[in-house]
């Protein structure tokens, strides 16, 4: 299965999994679970700059663009951690609000469909790992993880909730969780985005090795001004 398909596959699951959870998030007054649909919501998004991405870059080269449309992959990496970021300060706010105005939660919904997502991300997670150096499907991949994670503090969140009903802080606590982890994985994606946008020499090139290598070649002399970057 091509990057295109399993893109799509994994685009179609999280579709159907925020309508879900944004209609029990609101019958079960639970933020965490709308925060794990927020969440679930940037990756709808995510995976569609994705997917469209991977389909740009696969044009040949033009005389426009005589290397071809391969950064768009970054492009739209570099967009998915921006996207993710707002999304975030919206969990964190309205988090905070419910703090200090807990409201009754329904833990058995909040269990059930939490599981669900955990389910369906977990799912999406495997499709999208190929074990590929692909930002842009590292940046798809990291989604699905963070996902399954944020579904599972949500899960434990209700379990507990579902003992003790008192304990309504839980229920934002677990959307905090979430949006530290959503923070964490667009701090990873971001700075790898710009890295390739700066032409930094990439994490797995040493270039005083690289140097070395070419000094040893028969008939080389001396290696200067070496530039090391990525296209994509």
């Amino acid at each position: 299965m091509d990057r295109t398909h399993r893109l799509a596959i994994s685009l179609a699951l999280n579709a159907g999994l925020v309508v879900v959870q944004i209609g029990f998030g609101v019958i079960a007054h639970s933020t965490g679970l709308l925060a794990d649909a927020g969440h679930n919501l940037t990756d709808v998004g995510a995976l569609l700059l994705s997917l469209v991405a991977v389909r740009f870059a696969l044009r040949p080269p033009s005389a426009q663009r005589s290397f071809g449309n391969h950064r768009a992959t970054i492009l739209a990496a570099l967009a998915n951690a921006s996207l993710i970021a707002v999304v975030t300060v919206l969990i964190v706010i309205d988090s905070v609000h419910r703090l200090g105005h807990p409201e009754q939660v329904r833990a058995g919904i909040v269990v059930i469909v939490a599981s669900c997502g955990l389910v369906v991300n977990g799912v999406a997670a495997l499709l999208l790992r190929d074990g590929s150096s692909d930002l842009n499907m590292r940046a798809a991949l990291l989604h699905m993880v963070g996902d399954a994670l944020a579904s599972l503090a949500v899960v434990v969140a209700g379990v507990v909730l579902l003992f003790e009903p008192s304990a309504t802080w839980l229920d934002p606590v677990s959307a905090l969780v979430v949006a530290a982890i959503i923070v964490y994985q667009a701090c990873r994606v971001f700075r790898a985005s710009i890295a390739v946008l700066l032409e930094s020499t990439p994490s797995d090139v040493d270039l005083d090795e690289l140097t070395a290598a070419m000094a040893r070649v028969p008939g080389v002399g001396d290696v200067h001004d070496l530039h090391v970057w990525s296209l994509s």
